[in-house]
């Protein structure tokens, strides 16, 4: 048989395993979560900026007629 402080050590340790997880760790989880999303959207945004820029670099413009006309290089 457990001595009293034994059992209290067991106790302790169970009862330490049923309480949730702090505050603080959960909320760096969340601000690393959001941290995350925030740079992928980013990243996102400029790749389709540079696609775009790349596009529209291709277009000219074709003054020789009275009607313009575009064209893609």
């Amino acid at each position: 048989m457990y001595t009293f402080v034994e059992q209290f050590k067991i106790l302790k340790i169970m009862f330490l395993q049923i309480l949730p997880a702090d505050q603080e760790t959960l909320a760096e989880s969340i601000f690393e979560n959001q941290l995350v999303f925030v740079i992928l959207g980013l990243t996102i945004g400029v790749i389709a900026i540079i696609k775009i820029a790349k596009f529209l670099s291709k277009i000219k413009i074709n003054n020789n007629s009275k009607k313009p006309s575009y064209t893609i290089q």
